[in-house]
């Protein structure tokens, strides 16, 4: 269970920089390029094994970890476009959601048999998001834009099962090598995509640098305890655990740090994330 507490703590930790990131109005995707060169940077140098750069295409896992880098990349761009079309709440909520594709995976792929008491935290998990997401908005977004967090959550779904299939079958020991490929592939994929949006607007200042080297950290041991936790644990167990922590310990955070109001439904959701932890904890 250390290895799962310490990979809420360290995605919960990113959630709360980002929140004071944007209070200090430091551009958000030049700190997740930055990121992506300190979590890539310091797997490479991590790696305690003896390897060769020019060997690591002819690793089994290389091909699995480019695509993730690009999910990863290409999630964070739905989630910014997403939260900015169809709302914040809508955005979170689906986020998060993306827990249905790594259970259903894990019945269907990987043969997890969670017993009625997860799988009731499970239940109680997805409506817990609900009501913690829910701010009581009045005006319906436009159908088309829901496109973008159902794409989101397919995104952010299979992101994690790509980590989970890399895991099972092809990554064996090497945890930090992997994850370092993933993380720099994301960056390839990430300065691409500035490029083609912002051509020759390109301007990084000291707070991006000095932002992404605190995110860039955070998120390495983020995704790296989430391996070694997938390692251990069921798909099916893992990625809700995370997901509903994470929403319960962020949410926690926001109003007693943040002063972020919160209304009963909120506090409802909350309760419920925290029964739906112990459920599956038994």
């Amino acid at each position: 269970m250390l290895f799962l507490l310490l990979a809420i703590t360290a995605s919960t930790s990113i959630i709360v920089l980002f929140k004071i990131y944007s209070r200090l109005k430091i551009n958000t995707y030049y700190t997740i390029l930055v990121n992506y060169v300190v979590a890539a940077a310091f797997g490479f140098l991590s790696e305690s094994g003896n390897y060769a750069l020019a060997e690591i295409p002819a690793k089994p896992w290389f091909l699995l970890a480019v695509v993730a880098g690009l999910f990863f990349i290409v999630g964070f761009n739905l989630f910014a476009l997403s939260a900015h079309q169809a709302g914040v709440a809508l955005t979170g909520m689906a986020s998060r959601m993306s827990l249905i594709v790594a259970v259903s995976a894990g019945l269907l792929v990987f043969g997890d048999k969670p017993g009625i008491l997860r799988i009731a935290g499970i239940i109680l998990g997805i409506v817990a998001f609900y009501f913690t997401f829910h701010r009581g908005q009045t005006e319906k977004p436009d159908r088309k834009l829901l496109l973008l967090p159902v794409a989101l959550l397919i995104v952010h779904g299979f992101s994690d099962l790509l980590m989970k299939i890399g895991q099972q079958y092809y990554i064996g020991g090497e945890f930090t090598l992997f994850l370092a490929v993933v993380f720099l592939a994301a960056l390839v994929f990430g300065i691409a995509f500035l490029f083609i949006r912002k051509p020759g607007k390109v301007h990084f200042t000291y707070k991006e640098l000095a932002s992404g080297i605190v995110i860039g950290l955070a998120n390495w041991y983020s995704g790296y305890f989430l391996l070694l936790g997938l390692d251990i644990f069921d798909v099916s167990f893992v990625i809700p655990m995370i997901n509903i922590s994470i929403v319960a310990a962020a949410s926690l955070i926001g109003y007693f740090v943040f002063r972020e109001k919160l209304k009963a439904l909120n506090w409802i959701g909350v309760a419920l994330a925290l029964l739906a932890i112990l459920l599956m904890l038994n």
